[in-house]
């Protein structure tokens, strides 16, 4: 039996070619099966290949996707762009598309307006799921016009995991109860829990939770190992201070709206915890922007 404090990390990625949309993606979608140890420089192809076939598009929606067309204003510009109705269309798209932003920002020359340049923030579930693979062509790394969509890794307990999972606007990955055997060698043939905001100020509490810990462990490899039982059955005895990871990706306002509510002195102590090294590592962000 492990006991471990919660945790929080963002996921930082370049952006720079489409491998790295896909890497991403990985990276969210094994965190369900506890399988980040086969990730290798190309796993990425065939697991997000996999995740298509079997129609599983959730971990897609991690893979944030940045676009920039630009417009000519002149109409005699304009005409010599084979591509102009085509772009067009894609910016209507995502314009009317609640799962994607798009930023507006005009180019001038002498002070005259030249042509607009359009910075869309998506995902690649939105180009899969509507066919819009080809807007590819259009890739861009982040830019300061475009809106930014941000991933973190929580290690928290299933009670904080729950609370989290309700704020819909935001993309979850997992920890799977259903399919991460905790008693197989991979994970030491142990389980995880998490010690809760009391836990180094109530010495006769400590000594109750890890009495039950252990207790809980026994049971459930007991029911694994000597009775034969799948995971997805034995888990019935798994307790809400259970350790579990998530990834969770949203675009900033979806981020200031989770942090408004979850920092709040009436939001659960164990939430608040997390919810505040989400707010730290965003601020972190934004004055290491600042310098550059």
């Amino acid at each position: 039996m492990r006991l471990i404090d919660p945790s929080v990390e963002m996921l930082k990625c370049d952006y720079k070619d489409f491998d790295d949309v896909t890497r991403m993606i990985e990276k969210a979608g094994r965190i369900c099966y506890k399988s980040e140890h086969k990730i290798t420089t190309d796993s990425h192809i065939d697991f997000v290949d996999m995740l298509v076939r079997r129609g599983h598009y959730s971990p897609l929606e991690h893979g944030t996707i940045y676009l920039k067309i630009e417009l000519p204003w002149i109409a005699r510009e304009a005409s010599k762009d084979p591509d102009y109705n085509n772009k067009y269309k894609i910016i209507s798209f995502y314009k009317h598309n609640k799962y994607s932003r798009i930023v507006k920002n005009i180019n001038y020359i002498n002070d005259v307006p030249c042509s607009s340049l359009y910075y869309i923030t998506t995902n690649y579930r939105v180009l899969l799921e509507n066919d819009r693979m080809d807007d590819i062509k259009y890739l861009s790394i982040p830019e300061p016009n475009h809106v930014k969509r941000y991933s973190f890794k929580i290690v928290c307990d299933r009670a904080v995991g729950n609370e989290i999972v309700r704020h819909r606007k935001l993309s979850f990955c997992q920890e799977s109860t259903r399919y991460c055997n905790y008693a197989y060698d991979n994970f030491g043939n142990t389980l995880t829990f998490i010690k809760p905001y009391w836990y180094y100020n109530n010495v006769e509490g400590q000594a109750c939770y890890i009495k039950a810990c252990e207790e809980t462990e026994d049971h459930y490899l007991w029911m694994v190992q000597e009775l034969k039982m799948s995971p997805q059955q034995a888990r019935q005895v798994l307790p809400l201070g259970l350790k579990t990871e998530l990834i969770v990706t949203g675009f900033s306002d979806d981020w200031d709206h989770f942090l408004s509510l979850r920092t709040a002195s009436s939001a659960h102590p164990d939430m608040q915890i997390i919810a505040n090294e989400i707010k730290d590592c965003l601020y972190e962000m934004v004055e290491e922007n600042k310098k550059e």
